[in-house]
């Protein structure tokens, strides 16, 4: 295996592999992964309904310069490191930002895979109590990349977590089979649109149709509709015709700390 040097200095992003080898190799470097927020944003009173944290691995050269790279997906020791990183900073920053009256909801993505561990909903339970959040303002966005949405554990965990009253998003809705096939099974709040489907609505009208066909679909059900992935304008026009509910993405800002959040969040309602 190369060092972490070797592996930063070819300009790699963090990989689920690699980053599992760093944290792995040497524990202190769970102090290294950093949260950034974006906005999710009511489509039609650009309102923000939710804050989104991402993990971001900050590597520094031997110029003693910072350099961020987004940590996606894990697995194994990464997915749980990130995991807790999510949800007890973006738990902790919420309790701050409502001493100074910004009430922000918290929206965090979450393999389906990680949550067949029963150890989650506990630990979501206990961050809630320890820094004095309800459990409404807490959404769990569920990715099933490709899980068995079915198994035993993975519908405990998430009965548990809708008991606890935190809210449910299925992710990859439209791009993902095993996504259809969980809102027979499992009580969601909120279903997230397919990156793939937001960035080909421009191409044809039938990327149109699919979409309206999608979000009506998920409405009949009782579910809001949410579109990750909206980079312009016209895209955010489209989404609002087919009857979306919110938007987040490059169109409204780059991910930002939690200390420029509040000045960022000026420019929307909140």
């Amino acid at each position: 295996m190369n060092s972490t040097n070797d592996f930063f200095n070819q300009g790699n992003i963090v990989s689920k592999i690699h980053l599992d080898e760093i944290l792995a190799n040497d524990e202190k470097k769970s102090s290294n992964l950093e949260l950034k927020y974006i906005p999710k944003v009511n489509i039609q009173t650009s309102e923000v309904f939710s804050i989104e944290p991402s993990v971001f691995f900050v590597h520094r050269d031997s110029a003693h310069l910072a350099h961020r790279y987004q940590c996606k997906g894990s697995y194994k020791l990464s997915a749980f490191k990130v995991f807790e990183k999510s949800v007890d900073c973006s738990l902790k920053d919420c309790a701050e930002w409502d001493k100074i009256g910004k009430r922000f909801s918290i929206s965090i993505n979450t393999p389906a895979a990680l949550l067949m561990n029963n150890w989650c909903p506990s630990y979501v339970h206990e961050a809630l109590e320890k820094h004095k959040i309800e459990p409404q303002r807490l959404t769990i966005n569920v990715y099933p990349d490709h899980s068995d949405m079915g198994n035993k554990d993975l519908l405990c965990s998430l009965a548990s977590l809708n008991l606890m009253g935190v809210r449910l998003c299925l992710s990859n809705f439209g791009g993902d089979s095993t996504a259809l096939s969980a809102l027979s099974s499992i009580k969601f709040d909120e279903v997230r649109i397919d990156k793939e489907v937001t960035q080909k609505i421009a191409y044809s009208e039938k990327h149109k149709e699919i979409l309206s066909q999608l979000t009506n679909l998920a409405h009949r059900l009782g579910l809001q509709v949410s579109a990750d992935g909206v980079k312009y304008k016209f895209q955010k026009e489209i989404l609002e015709i087919c009857g979306v509910d919110y938007i987040q993405g490059e169109y409204l800002n780059s991910p930002v700390t939690s200390d420029e959040i509040t000045l960022f969040l000026s420019k929307f309602r909140t």
